[in-house]
């Protein structure tokens, strides 16, 4: 199981010189000034806590339809 994230850091809306219609987007687990989404954060510790039992039970061969 593979699985990431968008985009690291939110574009910076001051920078004109990107399109505006994403400009001031939320992709980021950090906005455009290093700052963390930690609700998002929290998640995906808890993908990251779970993902090798995750693997381990999509690749066994009982649990496929």
């Amino acid at each position: 199981m593979i699985w990431h994230w968008f985009k690291y850091m939110d574009s910076d809306p001051e920078d004109l010189s990107t399109d505006y219609s994403n400009r001031d987007s939320n992709k980021g687990i950090v906005n455009s000034a290093f700052e963390p989404y930690m609700l998002l954060l929290k998640e995906m510790k808890i993908i990251n806590d779970n993902a090798f039992e995750l693997t381990r039970y999509f690749d066994d061969g009982k649990n496929k339809n």
